[in-house]
């Protein structure tokens, strides 16, 4: 195992108790957002998140906690626009089923 992943790994254990933490504090009142570990594995620095996002975060296959202007990994980007296009062509395919029914609807039957 690459020693960036290897980190990158290590910091998401570090972000899971930060968040397991976080959410009995949260149950309390006593805050929203905690500070979690950048996950890019080359950093040190910390990104202020609410609990539920990072939750979110950790969720999401590939994706990772990371500072703001650190890039966002190719595959991850990759996904995103993947879903985006899968979004836009169910968006169509519903269009263009809704045009096929007025089409049909306004045919004068001979």
């Amino acid at each position: 195992m690459a020693p960036r992943h290897h980190k990158a790994l290590l910091f998401r254990s570090v972000n899971e108790r930060i968040a397991s933490l976080a959410a009995d504090l949260s149950r309390r009142s006593v805050q929203s957002d905690f500070e979690f570990h950048c996950e890019c594995g080359t950093c040190q620095e910390w990104v202020m998140l609410p609990v539920d996002r990072f939750l979110a975060i950790a969720d999401e296959p590939g994706a990772f906690v990371l500072a703001p202007d650190h890039p966002v990994p190719r595959a991850r980007r990759a996904r995103q626009e993947a879903a985006e296009l899968r979004e836009e062509a169910e968006a169509l395919r519903a269009q263009a089923e809704h045009q096929k029914r007025r089409a049909r609807n306004h045919v004068d039957p001979e």
